[in-house]
């Protein structure tokens, strides 16, 4: 990771509390913290911020620990860590690696999107099933 790049779980705290349209300042007080500048510097990577803290900060803000995780995939999917080679003649070049990151990109997308058409599908299903089945025992007592 270059110096001067914001770790992953600062860059995810400072979207969380941005998505949701807090300032610095006020993300400080919500989280309460005396001083905005330690947020600050939470988000730089200044003072480092595990990822059960993080997911108790975004807690506060109305998020769920899981949408961290959504976070950080999405920022490895657009910034993916270098993959590590050892010498190869058959070693990928820059251009067969970035192929590679924007196929599992778009896999990845396309899983979370079918899975996520395919959860609400089964339930709906679900929900229909014990309708159905409540249906049932209210006619029976008619």
């Amino acid at each position: 990771m270059d110096d001067d790049k914001p770790p992953r779980l600062g860059l995810a705290l400072g979207y969380f509390y941005r998505k949701v349209g807090l300032t610095l300042k006020q993300a400080a007080v919500r989280l309460g913290l005396s001083d905005p500048s330690t947020l600050r510097k939470m988000e730089q990577g200044d003072i480092k911020l595990s990822r059960e803290n993080l997911g108790l900060k975004i807690g506060v803000l109305g998020f769920f620990e899981e949408d961290v995780d959504a976070f950080l995939l999405g920022d490895e999917l657009v910034d993916p860590e270098p993959l590590v080679q050892p010498a190869s003649p058959v070693a990928l070049n820059d251009e067969e690696l970035r192929r590679i990151d924007r196929a599992a990109s778009a896999a990845a997308v396309a899983t979370a999107e079918y899975t996520r058409i395919e959860l609400a599908h089964w339930k709906k299903a679900l929900k229909a099933a014990a309708a159905h089945v409540e249906a049932e025992e209210l006619w029976k007592t008619l």
